[in-house]
């Protein structure tokens, strides 16, 4: 493909890192991550829509690289990573800016303003990324952070935040895997931060046959499966860790009122949700009741 494209536009170069500060280059990643650049003389509008099919573009709209951003990159799609030796624990957290896009400068900002430091950002496009923390600093709490963002930014955010990895081996992998997973998260998970534990449960049922589910919709949820306001007692009770008193709180139920709703539940499917075992199998329900609808 390389040498191909070298035909129509012969300024094509090939790249070991990614220059920034050069302004008279459009700059692309291969899917194999090689790093191209083409002089802007040679490419007319079209020819940027036609290479965007199937290269990712670096746009110009976004902040400069930083040292430490430029150093991400190489390890990641440059194979650099073989050479730091030494590097600290680290971990990748995807986001995801829903509908219109931000600013990717104002979001930079709001971001290390929250924070207090400077934070590597690898931009996939205008709506989405990959956040960069290392141990050198406290890792932060998104659950803290997401509203004050909000706010600041006048848009929807979401978070999947991913595992902390103590060495660089595979970092590429880890790099697809975490915009791979983080997007479906974003389409399955309910919550604005979520992890890796939060998506699994729909990890597993999306290798389970749409009959399936139907079937365990229809055993565990029975009579309830189109009863909201009992489906959304028992969301609430599963993710309050079956704590009665939190249930309630949250549901702004009294707690006995709500005890009796639960009693009535088990009564009717004798499927004690207080028991862990139980609750996971009205958890799934849930989730295949959900995707289905």
């Amino acid at each position: 493909m390389i040498q191909s494209l070298r035909k129509i536009f012969p300024s094509l170069r090939i790249h070991k890192a990614y220059n920034p500060n050069s302004e008279d280059y459009c700059w692309f990643i291969t899917e194999d991550g090689e790093l191209l650049s083409i002089l802007k003389r040679d490419l007319g509008n079209k020819d940027k829509e036609i290479l965007s099919v199937f290269l990712q573009p670096i746009q110009e709209e976004f902040p400069l690289q930083t040292e430490n951003e430029l150093v991400w990159f190489n390890r990641i799609f440059q194979n650099q990573a073989q050479e730091d030796k030494e590097a600290n624990p680290y971990r990748f957290v995807y986001f995801d800016i829903e509908g219109e896009s931000v600013d990717p400068i104002l979001f930079k900002s709001a971001i290390e303003e929250v924070f207090s430091r400077e934070i590597p950002i690898l931009w996939k496009n205008k709506h989405e990324g990959v956040i960069i923390e290392d141990k050198r600093h406290e890792l932060i709490d998104y659950t803290q952070i997401i509203d004050v963002l909000m706010s600041d930014l006048y848009v929807n955010i979401k978070f999947y935040v991913g595992q902390l990895h103590e060495d660089l081996s595979n970092i590429h992998q880890r790099y697809e895997s975490i915009l791979a997973t983080g997007k479906l998260g974003i389409k399955l998970v309910k919550k604005p931060v979520f992890s890796y534990i939060d998506i699994l449960p729909h990890m597993i049922l999306q290798f389970v046959d749409n009959k399936v589910k139907q079937e365990l919709v229809e055993n565990v949820l029975k009579d309830f499966k189109n009863d909201k306001e009992t489906l959304k007692m028992i969301e609430t009770f599963i993710n309050c860790n079956l704590n009665i008193s939190l249930t309630a709180k949250q549901l702004y139920l009294h707690r006995n009122s709500l005890q009796y709703r639960i009693d009535k539940f088990i009564e009717q499917t004798n499927i004690d949700i207080r028991e862990f075992h139980h609750a996971l199998a009205v958890y799934f329900a849930l989730l295949s009741l959900g995707e289905g609808s």
